[in-house]
């Protein structure tokens, strides 16, 4: 087991710190990341012009899409939401290694 700090670009801005956690590798660790990054993306979505489902289902041709495709119209998402996404690991010596810089 390895310690790792987790850091995720908001979409609201600035950057959120977590841990230093406990993860079995960095991978692992990337993919706790993605998820706090998910997160924080799916708690702004529909505001401040941050797009969810259902923008691109009331407005298909802005995405190039068919009307009424939903699994276009979720593909499309998805792809807004990684694209957006901002996430990274550092590898931290243990619980008390905190980033001065993010406190």
């Amino acid at each position: 087991m390895k310690w790792y700090r987790l850091y995720v670009d908001s979409i609201g801005g600035g950057t959120e710190v977590d841990g230093p956690r406990e993860f079995k590798d960095e991978r692992e660790a990337l993919e706790y990341a993605h998820d706090l990054a998910v997160e924080d993306y799916e708690s702004f979505e529909g505001y401040h012009g941050i797009v969810d489902c259902g923008d691109i289902m009331d407005n298909p041709e802005d995405y190039g899409i068919e009307e009424g495709d939903r699994d276009a119209a979720w593909e499309v998402y998805v792809g807004i939401k990684e694209d957006a996404l901002s996430y990274w690991v550092v590898e931290a010596t243990g619980p008390d290694d905190i980033d001065e810089d993010y406190q």
